[in-house]
């Protein structure tokens, strides 16, 4: 079940915006904030109360949507998994270092900076 009044669709087409987004969710029940993520595939839409947002996964999940099958369910999981659409800023350590940096450049990176602090 539904803990907050958050929910995440997933699987959107990537020239959906948020007034589509609210014209098509708006009809479960009050939208308090539409959150499109990086490459606008996928979002977060948060309810007003809870019950609306239940109602939305249950009708939403898996129907076709100009062309794309959505992907609607609790964010209790999928926060973790989008960081990028829940958090506006960015420290300087997740936006400056590499991809691939491996951990353990990463703690002597972070060692060093709290030796020159």
């Amino acid at each position: 079940m539904v803990i907050n009044s958050k929910i995440y669709v997933g699987d959107l087409p990537h020239d959906v915006d948020q007034q589509m987004l609210c014209n098509l969710f708006g009809k479960f029940g009050r939208i308090k904030d539409v959150c499109l993520g990086h490459n606008q595939n996928y979002a977060f839409i948060e309810f007003h109360n809870a019950d609306d947002a239940v109602k939305a996964i249950k009708h939403t999940n898996g129907i076709s949507y100009l062309g794309h099958t959505l992907h609607v369910r609790t964010t209790e999981f999928t926060e973790k998994r989008h960081p990028g659409a829940i958090r506006k800023k960015r420290s300087v350590t997740e936006t400056r270092l590499p991809r691939r940096t491996r951990s353990f450049i990463l703690k002597q990176l972070m060692e060093e900076s709290k030796r020159s602090a």
